[in-house]
C-alpha cells in the first residue's frame, strides 16, 4: 500500500480493495489519498480515506497532500511504507519538524535539492 491511488472508478471499490489487502497481508490501514484522472487527463478531485470516513477535497493537490499530511499526525499514526520517505521529507524540510529523523535518502535528496537551488539563484544573477 502506497498511500495513494490513482484512480478512475469507484471509490468504495478502491477502499474496500485496500481493507481486504490489509487484512491479506495482517496490516493496519492507514489514511491514503485517492486522486481521480479525468479522461482529460487533469488531476482531481482527490479524496482522503480514513477507515469508511471519505473527505473530498477540490481545491487543488497541494491542499490535498497538505490536509494529508496534517491528518496523520492529528491521529497520530504512521505514513504507509510506500509514502514514509515523502512525507519524512515534508515534515522535515518543508514543514520544519525538527524532531522528525529522516533516513540517510531523504537526507541525501534534501542536499540535492538545494544544490539545485544554489545553482539555479546563481544563474540568474549572472
Amino acid at each position: 500500500m502506497s498511500g495513494f491511488f490513482l484512480q478512475t472508478g469507484n471509490i468504495a471499490e478502491v477502499i474496500q480493495k485496500e481493507k481486504a489487502e490489509a487484512i491479506k497481508t495482517e496490516t493496519t490501514l492507514q489514511p491514503f489519498m485517492i486522486v481521480y484522472k479525468q479522461r482529460t487527463g487533469a488531476l482531481g478531485p482527490y479524496f482522503l480515506a480514513v477507515d469508511d470516513a471519505v473527505m473530498e477535497l477540490r481545491k487543488s493537490a497541494v491542499e490535498a497532500i497538505d490536509t494529508f499530511f496534517k491528518l496523520h499526525y492529528v491521529l497520530n499514526v504512521h505514513f504507509s511504507k510506500g509514502a514514509a520517505n515523502t512525507f519524512t521529507y515534508l515534515a522535515r524540510y518543508v514543514y520544519g519538524l525538527k524532531d522528525v529523523k529522516v533516513t540517510p535518502s531523504v537526507s541525501a535528496f534534501n542536499v540535492k535539492l538545494e544544490n539545485i537551488v544554489v545553482k539555479y539563484r546563481t544563474n540568474i544573477r549572472e
